[in-house]
């Protein structure tokens, strides 16, 4: 969440006005440090604390003035002593008073930025995908995206001139150059900026990474919470955030099925069968197990151009003598091995 913004979105917060695509920011926002969380505890007294005073609370000044007057008639005997009791008393008061005028300061700076917001704002626009399903969606700006299961893009209306989105999960972006209008993601303490390029980004919120594959072009790939230079990719490059250590890491691109969930062509040229199985169980949105653990040491060659699962799969299985047996979903390797 953007430094300027996060006092308005604790305001609609404490107000319970933040809409589903606004809390999922918050929340993100609430993760990134301490520091966050304890700025939203100490609102959450003063709305708390506000609430004590009584609603019809009225300042008689008539009255006050007629006791300061007599007040000033005092003997001289007593205006040390009791002076001093006054003054204090005095003081004490004047605190509370700025302590509830500065609560309803902020409450009532935060409603009205609440109110202008809902008569010039504009809801966010969501596309989303579920399990085991892909969609392609076209953005008002010309750019195309794919969408991998279990992923969620939201973005303005006023999209063709304010290219920011917000991406969890899985897509493929076809962006159409414009040099006026950067198009930027941000997803899981990542910003992704190009101006026009074909790349993949994958940010599932339960892994542990945030990967940028780039198929043409150039692309910008920096985290949100570190002033270091973001990485600058190129075609065939990838970089990854690992966010066990919050480190970003740039290499080649030598796995060319990492972006087979898409086209499902997957080329595999003496491949060791793990990596066959992991690239076959993201291209088609699957589970699989091995029970040997010598199967691992299989090797495989062979091209699939948008084939069905089963194909790929009895392929594989004829290839390397071995059994599969799905159930529930699960689709689980066996047999003797390779040496």
């Amino acid at each position: 969440m953007k430094e300027n913004l996060q006092y308005e979105h604790i305001a609609k917060y404490l107000a319970g006005e933040l809409s589903d695509d606004e809390k999922i920011l918050f929340e993100q926002w609430l993760q990134e440090k301490e520091e966050n969380q304890q700025l939203l505890k100490e609102y959450q007294q003063l709305y708390k604390s506000s609430n004590n005073y009584e609603d019809n609370f009225e300042v008689n000044t008539t009255e006050a003035w007629q006791k300061f007057e007599s007040n000033m008639n005092w003997n001289q005997e007593n205006d040390t002593s009791e002076a001093d009791t006054i003054a204090k008393e005095i003081t004490m008061y004047s605190r509370n008073l700025w302590r509830i005028a500065a609560v309803f300061l902020f409450m009532a700076v935060g409603l009205l930025w609440i109110f202008q917001s809902n008569q010039n704002s504009t809801d966010w626009l969501v596309a989303q995908t579920m399990d085991s399903e892909k969609k392609e969606i076209q953005l008002p700006d010309g750019s195309s995206v794919w969408l991998n299961e279990n992923t969620r893009l939201t973005y303005a209306p006023d999209f063709a001139t304010n290219r920011q989105l917000t991406l969890q999960g899985e897509a493929f972006f076809d962006v159409q150059r414009d040099e006026e209008h950067p198009f930027v993601i941000e997803s899981e303490q990542t910003i992704t900026k190009v101006l026009g390029t074909s790349f993949n980004v994958r940010a599932y919120p339960n892994e542990s990474f945030v990967e940028v594959n780039v198929a043409s072009g150039k692309v910008s790939f920096a985290q949100t919470r570190s002033n270091k230079k973001p990485l600058i990719l190129e075609k065939q490059e990838l970089g990854r955030l690992d966010k066990s250590k919050w480190e970003l890491q740039e290499d080649k691109m030598t796995d060319n099925n990492k972006l087979a969930w898409r086209t499902r062509n997957l080329t595999f040229k003496d491949t060791p069968l793990q990596t066959i199985l992991d690239d076959i169980a993201h291209s088609y949105g699957i589970t699989i197990k091995v029970e040997n653990d010598q199967l691992n040491n299989c090797h495989f060659t062979g091209e699939f151009n948008d084939t069905n699962l089963q194909e790929v799969i009895q392929s594989i299985e004829f290839a390397l003598n071995l059994q599969v047996n799905a159930e529930n979903g699960i689709y689980t390797f066996s047999g003797e091995g390779c040496e």
